[in-house]
């Protein structure tokens, strides 16, 4: 006797995933992998990008931004996805506002953070 199973595709690597390198504030992120959610407690509802890396003394540093922090939104926009937040920074290195606000997940608390570039 045979038994059908259907199998789901394996999760992506971290190292599989979009990432973005924001050259003017000084920071990098990728898209959270399946690993992140289980090993961070972090629930599948919660839409955002990791913080991979943040340069010392740079723009991001200074507000206050932390390597495994989620971005979850800037400027109230939605940070979905790598193409969302590529996007939003984008337009704001078109508008050149006088202060950025980040919404992070660190933890389980969330944080407003806020930059003022100068530019």
């Amino acid at each position: 006797k045979s038994i059908k199973v259907i199998l789901e595709l394996s999760p992506e690597a971290a190292s599989e995933l979009p990432e973005h390198h924001s050259e003017f504030f000084e920071f990098n992120t990728r898209e959270l992998s399946r690993d992140d959610r289980v090993h961070k407690n972090i629930s599948d509802d919660t839409k955002g990008v990791l913080v991979t890396n943040v340069k010392n003394a740079g723009w991001a540093n200074l507000a206050g931004l932390q390597i495994d922090d989620i971005l979850l939104s800037v400027d109230g926009k939605p940070t979905e996805s790598i193409a969302d937040l590529k996007q939003i920074l984008e337009t704001i290195s078109t508008t050149k506002p006088s202060h950025v606000v980040l919404l992070v997940r660190r933890n389980i608390m969330t944080h407003y953070l806020e930059i003022e570039p100068t530019w």
